[in-house]
């Protein structure tokens, strides 16, 4: 959607006896990579029937292992937990399973699925690319805290667990079972008994990251002795390389530009150079310049005729030449309108106008 800002502003500029007003006319004119988790909602896959099923073919693209030194998969590992489960004892169902009831799905009521694990369990998954250092990376996910006296009215299976004040760790690493793990989100606090997003933007450094680091590894922080184990149910995983993109307003002030030189040679311009005050964050935004004459030479208009004078252009310096004679000439007691347009995915089209009016000044 087009957002427009208009801010009006007149430059005088003196130089070899003439003098060039401008009038501005400002059209004001932030990003993520593509989620690097595979069945990042749980969504695929076959109907739970046991514990231990949070991995291929239950949970393509998922495995669930032991914190530690154990890595053997199997049962007493991550449980999934589906709308379709039909077991009459609800174990794995939703919103009554083995653990709670009732817990539905996430707050935003799309999916049928969520993964749960305690203690030390924990979910592993293979990204579609390997990690790269010193990278921005969005790391997100859904986690809900169980409380533990809640009871499954369906059967006598309940499984009863506590809540210790878990917290959650995320990890990269090189492989499922732990190896090298690089944690970028530590002991990160659970709310108990709601769903709650966790959030960050991390990145680790080169040196600790090698091109097999292309698991992600979620797990609880171990809890000692004696004290309870808690779980968690979690869902719609995220990470995804981040990377800032300005907001239409901080676009507009960022391709502002401004007129920075002029070539004269006896009374007749040679070119004209305008640039972009602040560089702009290519390849995030697409520029282009125009000059086009100016319907009128009213300051409060800055209409053209629509058709170029001279080849549109991209870049942050614009430079106007009158080098080839079979060219419109750019020329003195003439307006003129310079156009300078952006395009991003956040704001579509956006220009920046300036009516140019140049007129000769009378010599001292």
């Amino acid at each position: 959607m087009k957002k427009n800002r208009e801010e009006n502003t007149i430059i005088c500029l003196f130089q070899k006896g003439f003098y060039i007003t401008f009038f501005l006319l400002l059209s004001a004119l932030t990003c993520f990579g593509q989620n690097l988790v595979q069945n990042w909602n749980f969504e695929q896959g076959l109907v739970p029937t046991e514990e231990g099923q949070a991995r291929a073919p239950h949970l393509p693209h998922w495995d669930t292992r032991l914190v530690g030194g154990i890595c053997a998969p199997g049962p007493g590992r991550a449980d999934l937990f589906d709308t379709q489960y039909a077991g009459s004892d609800c174990l794995f169902g939703i919103p009554v399973n083995k653990w709670a009831g009732p817990v539905s799905i996430r707050p935003d009521g799309e999916g049928r699925r969520y993964v749960g694990f305690s203690g030390s369990e924990r979910v592993v998954t293979k990204l579609t690319e390997p990690i790269q250092g010193n990278t921005q990376y969005e790391v997100s996910l859904w986690v809900y805290g169980i409380d533990g006296n809640n009871i499954n009215p369906c059967s006598q299976n309940y499984v009863q667990v506590g809540f210790s004040k878990p917290k959650l760790n995320i990890s990269f690493a090189i492989n499922q079972c732990w190896v090298q793990r690089q944690t970028v989100i530590y002991q990160h606090p659970i709310q108990k008994g709601k769903w709650q997003k966790v959030s960050a933007v991390v990145s680790v450094p080169s040196e600790y990251i090698t091109p097999e680091h292309q698991w992600l590894d979620i797990a609880l922080q171990p809890t000692g002795k004696g004290v309870p184990a808690s779980a968690v149910f979690i869902d719609d995983i995220v990470v995804r390389k981040y990377a800032y993109i300005p907001t239409c307003t901080e676009v507009a002030a960022l391709t502002k530009f401004d007129m920075v030189g002029i070539q004269m040679e006896e009374g007749k311009i040679e070119s004209l150079t305008f640039k972009m005050e602040n560089e702009a964050p290519s390849p995030l935004v697409t520029l282009w310049w125009g000059i086009f004459e100016a319907n009128n030479c009213d300051l409060e208009d800055t209409s053209h005729t629509g058709t170029a004078l001279r080849p549109i252009v991209g870049g942050t310096t614009y430079t106007v030449n009158n080098e080839d004679e079979d060219l419109h000439q750019i020329s003195i007691n003439k307006c003129y309108v310079v156009q300078h347009g952006v395009y991003s995915e956040e704001c579509p089209w956006q220009e920046h106008r300036k009516k140019i009016v140049l007129s000769a000044k009378p010599e001292e």
